[in-house]
Order: C-alpha cells, then structure tokens, then sequence
C-alpha cells in the first residue's frame, strides 16, 4: 500500500518498463493526461486493465495517492456496473479519476456527474448507443441546475477486436468457398472493418460537436472532454490515430470542443460507410457480433 505522493519519476519508469500505452511519451510532457496505470514501483497490488481487456483489484489508497501525485487520468475498476463503478469513485473520492464502465450505465453516471471510459464499443450502432446515453445524462444534470465541469467521457472503438472476430469468419468462408471469385469478394473486406467502424464513429462524435445539443451543453460550462481513441496501440496507426490518442491532456480537452483522436479517419469515411452498408451481402451482422463480444470481454 502506498503511503503519501507517489514520485512522477518512479510512475514515468514503471510506465516505461511496462511498455504500455504511453511508454514512448516522455510524462512531463503530457500535463494531466488520460493513461492506463500498470504495476508500477513502489505501488504494490495496485494494477488495472491490461491492453487485453483483464481486470484486477485495485487498492484503493494506492489509487488515492497516484490521483493525488498525478493530475487527472483514467483507470479501470473490476466493478462493470454503473452502481458500482459510482460507489467505487466515491470511495476514492478523487474526481480526477475515469472509471471504466459497461454501454448501459452511460446515461446514469453521466447524471451523477461521474467521469468513465466505455471500452467495449464494436459497432457504430453501439456507439451511438453509449454516446446518445451520455449526453442524455448531462442533460438531466444541467436540467438540475447541476455543475458538468470535470465530467468526462472516453469512448473506446475496439477496431482490432472487431477484426480479429470477423476476419476469423472470413477466413474460414474462403476456406470453404467454390470459386475463386467468391474468395476474393471475402478476401476485399478482411482486415478493413474495424477501421470503417472507427471513422464511421468518428464522424458521428465530429458532427455531434457542432451539432445544437452538444453546444447547447457547451454553454453551460468548459467544453465537453469527450474523446474517442482507437484501440489497441498497435493498431493506431492504421486507422490513422497518433500514439497519442491515448494520452489526451484532461487539461487541453477542457479547452477544446468534443473531439475524437485520428483526423485522418475523415479521408476515408466515405468508403468506410459504404463498406460497412455492404456487410449485409456477406451475411454478416455487425450489431449482433458487436453484442456477442460485449458479452464476453
């Protein structure tokens, strides 16, 4: 158990030697930002989310004293529920603090002024699920006469999940395919769709960011810090996100719109979308994959 501030020095080599999401970004340079915290020296038992997606206990005084010697950041909490993942912030009691959260506690926690990461995003459809819920809970706090500052949002894409499942499906399809060109209708779409959910997402937080509700919100306080990132890192630069889509300084998305991570996904939006519209001509149903994966993280 940690007693007191745990040194930046100590954090930025246990990141480093961990190798995980922001290993190749000096910490100094980051400000306050979103990170998944590994085992790190000094900090016995306290861990959180691999790059898997596995879960571990979290002691909670080691958590308090890295919210306290680190300005704001994300981590993920064992509890999947938003009832839960609530009770679990306000044991801590550090606002600074993201809890990782399942798509149906959105609208709740956002309501309770609660910030949390939605990690298990497979579909544009369950994105906008996730998303819509969101802003329906910042709107019944405001409606309250309810404060939003420092209530943030991460919503995770799991672009190489949604490959590693389908591609899978693919490849067995060309296996047992009788012509040649019905392999290659398959073979045209393997690895492509979770890039194509990734901008088709993008899109839609892009819009929403101009759109009226969203500002309508905006008025009531500092940008939302929405953000969308693409896991997992080794899959970043394909869907044309920097490294540091994870690692978002929590300062500059206050003062920022609602924005997503990876400009370069709008250049293929189109071909995304119609992509994605074709998926019913292989018989296959993104929403219902998206939901089988949700089910078993």
């Amino acid at each position: 158990m940690v007693a007191g501030r745990v040194e930046a020095e100590s954090l930025g080599a246990g990141l480093t030697e961990r190798g995980l999401w922001l290993s190749d970004v000096p910490l100094d340079t980051l400000g306050g930002a979103a990170v998944e915290l590994g085992r790190v020296p000094g900090a016995a038992g306290a861990s959180c989310a691999s790059a898997g997606g596995q879960r571990d206990a979290l002691r909670e005084a080691s958590l308090r004293a890295l919210a306290d010697a680190f300005a704001p950041r994300w981590v993920s909490a064992a509890p999947p529920k938003g009832t839960e993942a609530g009770a679990f912030l306000d044991r801590l009691g550090r606002p600074n603090l993201l809890v990782q959260a399942s798509g149906p506690s959105a609208r709740a926690l956002a309501s309770a002024g609660r910030s949390a990461h939605f990690p298990l995003l497979h579909s544009p459809a369950r994105f906008s699920e996730v998303f819509d819920g969101w802003l329906d809970g910042l709107a019944e706090r405001a409606g309250r006469g309810e404060p939003l500052e420092n209530v943030a949002a991460v919503l995770e894409v799991r672009a190489d999940r949604i490959d590693r499942t389908l591609d899978a499906i693919l490849l067995q399809r060309m296996d047992g395919a009788q012509t040649d060109f019905i392999r290659a209708a398959y073979r045209v779409i393997l690895g492509r769709v979770g890039r194509a959910v990734a901008a088709v997402c993008r899109r839609r937080l892009a819009t929403e960011a101009n759109g009226a509700r969203l500002n309508g919100l905006l008025k009531k306080r500092a940008p939302l810090p929405v953000l969308l990132v693409i896991a997992e890192p080794g899959r970043l630069a394909d869907c044309g996100a920097p490294k540091t889509a994870f690692g978002v300084p929590y300062a500059a998305a206050l003062a920022l719109p609602a924005r997503p991570e990876g400009k370069a996904l709008d250049d293929g939006y189109d071909d995304a979308k119609r992509l994605l519209d074709k998926l019913a001509n292989y018989q296959l149903d993104l929403d219902r994959i998206a939901a089988e994966l949700e089910a078993a993280p």
